[in-house]
This record gives structure tokens, sequence and C-alpha cells, in this order.
């Protein structure tokens, strides 16, 4: 079916300036060139259409329509594959292309300069449900919508790749509305996706993207790692552990577990930024934050018990040289420690279960540094204790990481 190199057609009718709802075309439905207007409904209405081969909006194809129903419906349509590269496509009351449950056996080419510009709560393009067997790629794409989504993939199935990048610009003007909306989706390939050309127009915060249930395989491209986490992290809607998951999962399967382990921990700190916990559990998190690496890094517990026995040895030779140890029994004239048993007497205070049995030898005295010296002991022993349990519970994954 050829309606293509100038055909034109304008209508103020809500069934669609050019309508072929349930229609069958054998081969292609060729539209490449064509200007489709409507005022009052859609200017291509072809819900439930069949399309054995290609259906091509290309060339300087144009369809402008002020419709909430949409400038082009294909909605439960079946088509081979989807060429609108150069398309452009407006509407002042709707969605430019609804695609919802749409199935395509091929490619979904939406680029080299598609635009489309919308006035719409249900997205710009909107392609919820649909089943891609091939590629979408949207590179160069321009997509704007005053007070909703600019693209909407949510529960989108692509067996092979998603192409969001190369000079791929959308713009929404909603309040709290996702730019781009990829909830459930599952892309069988790779995903690259540039968020450089993201924007909102929209007065105060708001997110850019929304991940939760997103699937896809390999990494996620060409942004970096620490691109990723701030996107997860400051331009979602809302925490959610999967989008994390998935992520660290893509990082380990090429093994980069240093990576898995960096993508993990900023996980939890977005959870307790963001999950909406109690006061107690935000505390302990950032406890085991600091402590444990939320038990990614049980290493810097153990750093702290050294450090914690560095400062008992350190305050044990000071205070043992101002006179705060002395041999037993302590009498008037007792003899003060050598540094060995000072040393010895640290190491008792900075390790749990360890007895060097230099505090048979050797006790505080009634001075100023003598009572200090008992004073710190009783705190650093009890600092000694809970870095020695912090690492033994991270080291054998006892902490709860997620």
């Amino acid at each position: 079916m050829f309606l293509n190199d100038g055909f034109a057609a304008s209508s103020p009718s809500a069934r669609g300036t050019v309508r072929l709802l349930g229609a069958h075309i054998s081969g292609q439905l060729n539209c490449r060139g064509a200007r489709l207007e409507n005022t009052a409904g859609p200017a291509l209405n072809a819900d439930n259409l069949r399309v054995d081969q290609d259906v091509l909006l290309s060339n300087g194809f144009t369809a402008s329509s002020a419709s909430e129903q949409g400038t082009v419906r294909l909605l439960g349509a079946h088509i081979g594959s989807l060429s609108a590269g150069g398309a452009r496509l407006t509407n002042t009351a709707g969605p430019v292309l609804d695609g919802d449950v749409l199935r395509v056996d091929r490619d979904v080419a939406l680029d080299d300069g598609f635009t489309a510009t919308s006035t719409s709560e249900w997205g710009t393009i909107g392609l919820a449900g649909a089943h891609i067997g091939g590629i979408l790629a949207c590179g160069g794409a321009r997509l704007e919508n005053t007070i909703g989504p600019a693209l909407d993939l949510n529960s989108v199935r692509v067996d092979q790749d998603v192409l969001l990048d190369d000079g791929f610009d959308a713009i929404s003007g909603g309040d709290e509305v996702a730019v781009l909306a990829l909830a459930g989706a599952r892309i069988a390939g790779g995903l690259r996706f540039d968020t450089d050309r993201m924007t909102r127009t929209a007065p105060g915060p708001g997110p850019l993207i929304e991940l939760d249930g997103l699937t896809y395989s390999g990494l996620p491209r060409p942004a970096s790692l620490p691109g990723w986490l701030t996107l997860l992290r400051e331009h979602t809607p809302r925490y959610s552990a999967q989008p994390y998951q998935h992520l660290a999962a893509a990082y380990r399967a090429v093994g980069h577990d240093r990576d898995a382990r960096t993508v993990l921990i900023a996980q939890r700190r977005d959870q307790i930024q963001r999950a909406g916990l109690t006061v107690a559990e935000r505390a302990w998190g950032r406890l085991i934050g600091i402590t444990l690496g939320y038990g990614y890094q049980p290493w810097r517990a153990l750093l702290m018990l050294l450090a914690t026995l560095a400062l008992a040895v350190t305050l044990s030779v000071i205070g043992g040289h101002h006179g705060g140890l002395a041999q037993k029994p302590v009498t008037s004239a007792a003899a003060g420690c050598t540094t060995i048993d000072q040393i010895g007497v640290g190491l008792d205070l900075g390790t749990p279960l360890l007895r060097t049995g230099a505090r048979d030898r050797c006790q505080p005295t009634d001075a100023a540094a003598g009572q200090i010296l008992i004073i710190a002991g009783w705190i650093l022993q009890l600092l000694a204790w809970s870095f020695a349990t912090l690492f033994i519970a991270g080291f054998t994954s006892a902490v709860r990481k997620t």
C-alpha cells in the first residue's frame, strides 16, 4: 500500500485522517514523504493493523494532530518493522505515537533526525508492553513533552539492543515525571544510553529516568560507573534495590568484582538516604558503612582494631613515662616500669583476649597519669572488643549486606 512521495491528506474527523483499523497488508505500508493532518483525531489510525513487511514513515514523513488519541496509533498492531528516520510528528493534546502492546518482528528505527513533540501525560512516544524482535534505535532523535514522559518503554521487551545515544535528546516539562520510563523493560541485548541531553524544563527537582525492574545484557554504555551511580542515586524517582543489583551482577559477570562491590556499597548508601528507614536503622546502617563498608569491606574494622591497639600502646608508654605505671607492689619507692612492660600493658588494653603478663608486673598508680590510663583502658577495651566483633561478623558475612 503506497501513500508516499507527496501524498497529503487532512481531516477534522475524530475517526482519523487515514484509517486502517484491523487491516492486513501482506507487503509494505509505504508512507515515505507523506503529510497527514487532523485537528480532532489521529492522523494515522491503525490499531490492530497487520503488515507482513515494513511500515515506512521516513523520508520527510510529517503528521500532526490535536487529539488525545494520538497522532499515529498502532495499538495492538503486528508489523514486520517500523522505519521512521527523519519523520516529524506533533500533537498538541496527546502522544505522537501510541504503540502500546505493539508487536514488531524486526527493528524499530526512530532515528536520523526523528522529531516528536507532544502534550501528553502518557508520553510522547508510548511503547508500553510492546515486543520488538530486533533493535530499538533512537540515535539522533529529539523527543519533547510539555507535561509527561518523553519516551514510555515501561514493560517493553526488546530481543536485541536498545540505542538511546548518538545525540539522543529527550525533554520533559512534567512535575515529578521521569523523562524516560523504563520500568520493567526487558532488553535481551545491550543498552546504550546517554543522559547528557536528557533534561527537564519543569521548575524544581525531578527524576530523569525510571529504571525499577529494567534488565539488559552486559554493561550499559557509554556512561562510566560513577556516571551510572550518580544517575541511580540522584535522577531516579525513588530508591530501588533492583537497578543496583542488576548493575552489580553485570560487572561481576565480566570479572569486575571491585566495581560490583562499589555498586552494592552505593546501593546501601542510597537505601539509607531515600528508603524511609527509621532513625535507629539509619544510625546502624551508617555505623556498618563506616566500620565494614556495609559488609563488603571488613578490613575497615581490622584497621580500626589495629589503630586502637596503636593508641593503647602509645598511651601506656606516655603514661608510664609520666609516672602513670609502677611495678608491683606499689610503694613509695616503687620503681617505674620498663618500656617493654609499658608496651605490654598497652597491648593488654588494646586487644581483646590477648594477655602479655605485663599487667601482673605493672599497674596504674594514683597519679593523674595513672588514673587517665585506667579510664582510657576501659574505653580502649570496649573499642577493641567492638571492632574485633565487627570484623568477625563482616568476614563471615554475618552482617546483612542488602
